[in-house]
């Protein structure tokens, strides 16, 4: 009986071994990771000797805060562990691995709206998910953070690495390339430069910069159109919140919710974010937990001007530094925050001179199934502003749209391509106009 347990057990560990190995071995033929930022930052996180102070989020969080200027500032070591499209259930993972290995003495997590849909069970690209567990340690958080990311049908991507590119197994030229790719130094050694681009460098300690400027203010883009429902917030994230604020509360661990700064154009399309500020401040109504939102702040202290934004989203390098710059200065007492923010997005928008920051756009079916393209001019104003609508498609000549109206709505076709031509003006002085061109 004992010889028989013993063999068990031998059998048990030889196959975890050879799973293990085999594993291993096949993802370094068949993974490409020689240009992933996770891959250097969790291998620095586990090199630090210890963080004081942790930055946790999506993309928004890892192109914002820089911790060689905050570490200079607040005095402290500061990480930055944001990841790409990070969800709350991500963040939650990070959190409980970086409180393994460090002493941490406050967390900022980072709440990009966009992020407070997901349901974990819907999730069909697991790219977020994967670029978190590939580069942390085993663990028993590990592994719950995996069965609980995604439906069955994704465990075997989630626990067998190179599964989820078994198709290049036969591809001899993919697989000689890969492999002389991983056997550079710069690769072995972690060195930042495998990971660089032209615009774009990985910059230390979590954090990526980039060098690309917005010209203008004209976009055409699909992905702030009016009214996010922001009742739908996902039970998957608010249960991952809940779980953060619980494990630090135990871990004594000081949390502060904080939102980068993004572009105005993105919030002025959504046209209800004020909603999304009320419904995180009742989630931590009663609790010692803060929520700074950065897109809140006075123009004298963040201008939200393209030349700081690298797209639609995110912040460029110079304005990540101008960004860290202050935030350091408010969490070192010296900007009271009543002197930094306005009370409401809305508020905000009511100071800001009358601009337009492009159009905003949605295909929908009508009722005979024809595909039509829904526009909204994104600006500052919900009223007050008139407009002039030309349209020059690419083959025809400009045709008025609309002469100067408060509406801010009209379609195109989807076929078409050319210039929206937006004369705008204050309807109490109809002399005084300013012209935005979008291509669309």
């Amino acid at each position: 009986m004992i010889k028989k347990k013993i063999k068990l057990w031998v059998s048990i560990v030889v196959f975890c071994i050879l799973f293990v190995g085999c594993n291993k071995f096949f993802q370094y033929i068949l993974i490409d990771d020689t240009a992933s930022y996770t891959r250097l930052t969790f291998h620095e996180m586990y090199e630090q000797e210890n963080i004081d102070v942790l930055f946790v989020g999506s993309s928004h969080c890892y192109r914002s805060f820089i911790p060689e200027i905050l570490d200079e500032e607040l005095g402290m070591n500061t990480f930055n562990c944001g990841t790409s499209s990070q969800y709350l259930d991500g963040s939650n993972m990070v959190i409980r691995e970086a409180a393994r290995n460090n002493d941490i003495k406050h967390i900022y997590l980072e709440i990009y709206f966009n992020a407070a849909f997901s349901v974990n069970k819907e999730r069909t690209d697991l790219t977020q998910t994967y670029i978190i567990s590939d580069y942390l340690r085993p663990s028993l958080d590990k592994v719950q953070y995996l069965l609980n990311a995604s439906t069955k049908e994704y465990y075997s991507n989630s626990f067998f690495r190179a599964r989820r590119n078994w198709n290049r197994f036969f591809d001899a030229d993919y697989i000689k390339d890969l492999v002389l790719k991983k056997g550079t130094n710069a690769y072995k050694d972690y060195e930042y430069t495998y990971a660089s681009q032209e615009t774009e460098w990985y910059a230390g300690k979590g954090y990526v910069a980039n060098n690309q400027k917005v010209d203008n203010w004209n976009y055409f883009l699909d992905d702030a159109w009016v009214d996010a429902d922001f009742a739908k917030i996902s039970d998957d994230w608010l249960q991952a919140l809940e779980d953060i604020i619980d494990f630090c509360d135990k871990k004594e661990i000081a949390l502060t919710l904080v939102a980068a700064p993004m572009p105005n154009y993105l919030l002025a399309g959504i046209g209800n974010y004020d909603e999304y500020i009320r419904r995180v401040q009742d989630i931590i109504a009663g609790t010692d937990i803060r929520f700074y939102d950065f897109n809140l702040c006075k123009e004298e202290y963040f201008p939200n001007t393209s030349s700081l934004f690298k797209d639609k989203d995110h912040l460029n390098c110079y304005g990540a530094e101008t960004f860290s710059r202050l935030f350091a200065n408010f969490i070192n007492g010296k900007i009271p925050e009543d002197e930094l923010f306005y009370s409401s997005y809305e508020e905000k928008l009511g100071h800001l001179s009358p601009t337009v920051f492009g159009v905003v756009y949605h295909d929908e079916e009508d009722d005979k199934g024809k595909i039509i393209r829904k526009c909204q001019i994104v600006s500052t104003r919900n009223d007050s502003l008139e407009y002039k609508i030309t349209l020059t498609p690419q083959e025809g000549e400009p045709y008025l749209l609309q002469g100067f109206s408060d509406n801010k709505s009209f379609t195109v076709s989807p076929e078409e391509n050319g210039v929206i031509d937006i004369t705008y003006r204050l309807g109490n002085l109809p002399e005084e106009t300013q012209e935005v061109q979008v291509a669309y």
